[in-house]
């Protein structure tokens, strides 16, 4: 008779159906549904209507969508369950991006600023280091020059490698960026003139930035190890998440002018200032018959209102296993100064695509072409006839004043020479960009709680500058006509293996862990050459072969590669008491020889006191979290003959919200 006993678990079956419907009562369709801690599954159909066999009835179904965040349901022995599931646009506020991975915002540990991204904010903001300024506490943003496509400099708790450099490591969707203030190299021989710096953030265009989260303390920046010293900025960019396809355009226009003018003698003032010097000096007066003086206001020769357009058009949506974001954008924008400005295409796709239950891949890409007219605003080295700026405080305010008897020249060159004219004629600096930034990573689903990711992805930058002097600025007297071509070109890829564990323990327990292997490879290549002795000026940066003296063309190359294995586990308690332990160890070519591998641990506790019962008698409080980091980061520098520690001091830090 036992032989016709059904087996036992067929009695244990649940045959459980439902409806899963997005934030707005709308149904989704191609919900994966899977037992959680079990093989198999099912999908939701049309009208998001699913119907699944469950072995017990107290089973936990685990509801995931792309572009969803991933929910738990337990049955506990109901046969119909409709669930809700919430977008992970609107999730962004319950999870941080930490650098290989994201965490629960209740269980950072470490000092992380998200900066929200504003809609209205971005289609009128050039670069994305802006969205710091003024937004991320600790982190100083101080613009240059001004100029379209002027360099920024942003720096996360001052200095931290004993090269001086200020400027954090960068991360575009998890791919690691060519420095933001890598340039063309100065090809002047003499070295007494630097042309202004430019921004490459300037090819990451703002309105495809979904958020930017800045790491700042040891905690957060130790999963980045030796290239973490400054800090770390991860930004991550858009992805499509309505069901329903959108298409958006979107124009702007903004009109700039000088937000004050700098005060300084006009023409008869001045002219009343040096015959006063002259008179009580006993010497003949400078000016003489003052009836025919031309007087000129120098800032109003140089600078102007300026037009900025903006261009933007993009297309977004998402499936049932995937979604996608095309961009692509125009912008035109004129400097104040004239003769300045910046004229940019870029285009962008994003993609995610659920190839099956267990496998999705994800694609970024993002393409930049720019052409960039930049003025000599300023000098670094302080000499008087090296800049517009100089030359609009210094020339005299008068077009035709006396003649110096020094001078050997003509009229003319006495009037005009280093003058604001000379610089918006015979001043040229241009410069042509591409820059391509891509990443493609692949998630496995090994089981439930854990992932094995891989990623591949690098940033390729070729980027032209070509500057000229005419006659009539100091350099290009004492050449007779100055030229200068250079040429970089700069790429790294990174190969990134993690696995993920996102694991929950009953009532009380989660741990999110995260292990792996990187391997990172830069090269930087620099060439150029000035060109001196024109026997005409009229065709600027482009008639640089035509000088007849020649300087032999001046060749840099660099390389470094970097291999790490890192891991990070973070233990939350009662939702209450949090620990993060981090470690990476990296080995780079930059190190010197016996030290080519450096550890960098940190430790950080975190407790939630606004969960604790006696927090009931301050209503007044919201959120209280005490936390104590400690850390080890390095100086990444050449030629060291041993890694300088830098130790961030133990930090106690209470976020109130009253």
């Amino acid at each position: 008779m036992l032989f016709f006993l059904p087996p036992m678990y067929m009695f244990a079956q649940l045959s459980v159906s439902g409806k899963v419907t997005d934030e707005n009562d709308q149904p989704l369709r191609g919900v994966s549904i899977t037992i959680k801690g079990k093989n198999g599954g099912s999908t939701t159909f049309d009208q998001g209507r699913f119907v699944i066999n469950a072995p017990g009835t107290k089973s936990t179904l685990v509801f995931s969508s792309v572009g969803f965040s991933a929910q738990e349901v337990q049955i506990n022995g109901r046969t119909s369950v409709n669930v809700q599931l919430k977008s992970e646009a609107a999730a962004l506020n319950d999870v941080v991006v930490v650098g290989y991975g994201t965490l629960r915002r209740s269980d950072v540990t470490g000092s992380i600023t998200t900066v929200k991204v504003d809609e209205k904010q971005a289609q009128v903001t050039s670069t994305i280091d802006k969205f710091l300024q003024g937004k991320a506490a600790g982190v100083d943003v101080v613009s240059g020059s001004g100029a379209p496509g002027g360099n920024i400099n942003v720096r996360i708790r001052g200095t931290g490698t004993a090269t001086g450099s200020s400027e954090p490591l960068y991360v575009v969707d998890g791919i690691i960026m060519n420095t933001a203030g890598q340039d063309v190299r100065n090809q002047n021989t003499d070295n007494n003139s630097y042309p202004d710096p430019q921004n490459g953030l300037s090819s990451i265009n703002p309105s495809d930035v979904e958020s930017i989260q800045v790491l700042k303390d040891a905690s957060a920046t130790a999963i980045y190890g030796s290239r973490g010293a400054n800090g770390v900025v991860l930004i991550t960019t858009k992805r499509g998440r309505t069901e329903k396809g959108v298409i958006t355009f979107s124009m702007s226009t903004e009109i700039s002018k000088r937000a004050k003018k700098i005060d300084i003698l006009n023409g008869p003032n001045y002219v009343a200032f040096e015959n006063e010097l002259s008179k009580t000096l006993g010497v003949t007066p400078t000016f003489g018959n003052t009836d025919s003086l031309e007087y000129v206001d120098w800032q109003d020769v140089a600078m102007r209102t300026s037009v900025n357009n903006r261009y933007k058009l993009t297309a977004s949506g998402k499936t049932a296993k995937g979604n996608y974001y095309i961009s692509g954008g125009y912008a035109a924008l004129e400097g104040i100064i004239k003769q300045t400005g910046l004229k940019q295409g870029d285009f962008r796709i994003n993609m995610t695509q659920e190839i099956n239950r267990r496998v999705t891949v994800t694609s970024n890409t993002g393409i930049t072409y720019r052409v960039n007219d930049m003025m000599q605003a300023a000098e670094r080295n302080g000499y008087a006839n090296s800049s517009m700026m100089r030359s609009m405080l210094k020339k005299p305010p008068v077009r035709n004043y006396p003649v110096d008897p020094t001078f050997i020249g003509t009229l003319e060159e006495w009037q005009e020479n280093d003058s604001p004219i000379s610089w918006l004629e015979d001043f040229q600096d241009k410069s042509k960009e591409f820059r391509a930034i891509s990443s493609l990573t692949t998630d496995i689903k090994i089981a439930d709680p854990l992932i094995f990711r891989f990623t591949g992805g690098g940033d390729f930058r070729s980027k032209s500058r070509q500057m000229f002097w005419g006659p009539h600025l100091f350099i290009g007297r004492q050449n007779n006509g100055r030229a200068t071509y250079g040429m970089l070109r700069a790429y790294n890829y990174d190969i990134e293996s993690l696995l993920l564990l996102k694991k929950k323990f009953g009532a009380n327990h989660r741990l999110d862990a995260t292990a792996g292997v990187t391997y990172d490879y830069s090269y930087i290549e620099n060439e150029g050459s000035p060109q001196d002795n024109f026997y005409t000026y009229s065709l600027g940066v482009d008639g640089i072969s035509l000088g007849s003296v020649r300087y032999p063309l001046s060749l840099q190359k660099s390389s470094f590669a970097t291999l790490s294995q890192l891991s990070r586990i973070n233990y939350s308690f009662m939702d209450r008491y949090i620990i993060t332990v981090t470690g990476r160890r990296d080995g780079s070519s930059k190190f010197a020889e016996g030290h080519k591998y450096g550890f960098f641990p940190s430790t950080a506790f975190a407790w939630r006191v606004d969960k604790e019962n006696f927090m009931e008698m301050l209503p007044f409080v919201s959120s209280l979290k005490l936390r104590l980091v400690g850390g080890k980061q390095v100086f990444k520098v050449l030629a060291l003959t041993k890694p300088a520690k830098h130790i961030r001091l133990v930090s106690i830090q209470i976020p109130m919200n009253l």
